[in-house]
């Protein structure tokens, strides 16, 4: 099953799903503060972390940056905060997933095993690209044209970015972006995803996004680093 490290404060939750896990055939280690859970880490094996924000000593948002980005170990943030800001933060700082503390344990074991499921079937994810004359940095979210100057894009635009990197030169289906790019689902009406592709080709003209009839976009590449 693997090692997993919870480092949470609260010690009657952290007894209790220690013990659950435990009984799912996990080995658990359990951090209290950010120092600890960040030394546990550096010095052994650790297969999955479960990350709770609220911690005495270092922020959880800080630590999740440090653990993206020090090590490749899947984090998942369970957390009884959880609205929108949080959540695309967490997201972006590296975290794998972003659960409700008061999630069935059940639950959370399905989504430990779909993390791992996703860390030992994928191959190393693309963190920089070279496309058509644009320098993307998925790790920095940073997009720097060919003269050296920074292209800002919305949330939105840079997580289609990424999806369309990930899997360039394939057609992606509009029921993928959506999926993908809009964690909620609620994402209005069918022309959204055609408003922000036309974004991104009105402020990266040089990209080859082309639209494929019937299905969706498809991102045209020349060299990927």
């Amino acid at each position: 099953m693997g090692s997993v490290l919870l480092i949470e404060d609260e010690p009657v939750y952290s007894a209790a799903l220690a013990q659950y896990l435990r009984a799912q055939g996990y080995e658990v280690q359990l951090a209290e503060c950010g120092d600890e859970a960040l030394a546990t880490l550096r010095s052994q094996g650790i297969d999955l972390v479960l990350l709770d924000l609220s911690l005495p000593d270092i922020d959880g948002m800080e630590i999740c940056r440090v653990i993206s980005r020090e090590t490749k170990t899947p984090v998942i943030i369970v957390s009884a905060k959880g609205d929108l800001t949080e959540r695309v933060l967490g997201l972006e700082l590296g975290a794998d997933d972003f659960v409700d503390k008061r999630m069935a344990h059940r639950e959370l074991l399905a989504r430990i095993r779909a993390v791992q499921r996703r860390a030992n079937s994928s191959p190393p994810p693309v963190q920089t690209a070279s496309i058509h004359g644009y320098e993307i940095d998925l790790r920095a979210r940073r997009i720097v044209n060919q003269q050296g100057e920074r292209i800002e894009l919305t949330h939105i635009e840079f997580e289609m970015i990424r999806l369309f990197v990930r899997e360039q030169d394939s057609a992606v289906d509009r029921e993928q972006i959506y999926a993908e790019v809009w964690s909620d689902k609620l994402v209005g009406s069918g022309r959204t995803i055609d408003t922000h592709v036309r974004a991104l080709r009105k402020k990266l003209p040089n990209l080859v996004l082309t639209t494929v009839r019937g299905v969706g976009y498809r991102l045209e590449s020349n060299s990927i680093g």
